[in-house]
């Protein structure tokens, strides 16, 4: 459910990754580069056009899915 936020992924473990809202059409996209960084029990919300990452989720990492999901993932 998107309350605030526009897109949302979350993940549970590898190979249980769920999008939702404006990044629905990238999921296999998304799936597969999450899989390949070994991410696992997180979430990352699109809210006001700023990507929001919890808190588990270390810096370096952050940065990595960053600049995935504004290069290979376009919204506009």
């Amino acid at each position: 459910m998107l309350i605030l936020s526009t897109a949302k992924v979350t993940v549970k473990q590898p190979g249980e990754v769920s999008v939702e809202g404006k990044l629905a059409r990238y999921a296999t996209r998304i799936s597969q580069f999450i899989d390949e960084i070994g991410l696992r029990h997180a979430t990352i919300r699109l809210r006001f056009e700023r990507y929001v990452f919890s808190r588990n989720i270390d810096p370096p990492t952050r940065q990595r899915l960053r600049n995935f999901l504004v290069n290979e993932c376009p919204l506009g």
